[in-house]
């Protein structure tokens, strides 16, 4: 089975390692570390990637923002919001964008699981 490439874009660079690792676990493969919202269009179009962790609070455009010019020249990109701002209002304004899911800092491996497993029951086809 071909790796899931994933772009991961958090301003913190040890939940950019953490993510990573997790990743690793579940057959992906991070193309792309970036720790500012304007970095990451451009890594989208240089490295095509399936998914994007996308932080909501960063540097440069902020998460929300990026969201929305992903969803509007990427649509296919499966992105997984992830935050420690869990607020209703964060939640609902990126599944209002389009968001498609959500992930809770500090997180767990499992939650990292579920993203993938509800990237790949959307995406990918069943044998």
């Amino acid at each position: 089975m071909q790796k899931r490439r994933v772009l991961v874009a958090d301003d913190i660079k040890i939940m950019r390692a953490l993510l990573k690792s997790n990743l690793a676990t579940y057959n992906c493969e991070v193309v792309a570390q970036v720790e500012n919202g304007n970095e990451v269009i451009e890594n989208i179009k240089k490295f095509k990637p399936h998914l994007v962790f996308l932080d909501i609070n960063m540097p440069g455009k902020n998460g929300l923002e990026v969201l929305k010019e992903i969803k509007s020249q990427f649509d296919s990109i499966f992105v997984a919001m992830v935050s420690g701002h869990n607020t209703f209002e964060n939640i609902k304004q990126a599944t209002d964008l389009g968001a498609d899911g959500f992930v809770v800092k500090p997180f767990t491996s499992v939650k990292i699981k579920e993203m993938i497993d509800k990237y790949r029951a959307r995406r990918e086809p069943v044998r």
